[in-house]
């Protein structure tokens, strides 16, 4: 469910409806995908997007620890 808060401000719910805009946000900003990449989208509850500024902001169920392997390894 997506509710718009403001002229700039969209709140979206739902797992599948966020996990949906955040991998659209995710490659409309260019930055590593979901597969493997920056940000591991599990159990999301809400995804928050400033459309004036390009802030988003993606709350999950739960803690998730991500480590990045070393570069050099």
């Amino acid at each position: 469910m997506a509710v718009q808060l403001s002229e700039t401000t969209l709140v979206v719910k739902g797992h599948d409806e966020c996990f949906a805009r955040a991998k659209g946000l995710i490659e409309k900003f260019n930055l590593p995908g979901t597969s493997g990449g920056l940000l591991p989208l599990e159990d999301i509850e809400e995804v928050t997007y400033e459309t004036k500024t390009g802030y988003f902001n993606v709350k999950q169920k739960a803690k998730t620890t991500h480590k990045f392997a070393l570069a050099d390894s």
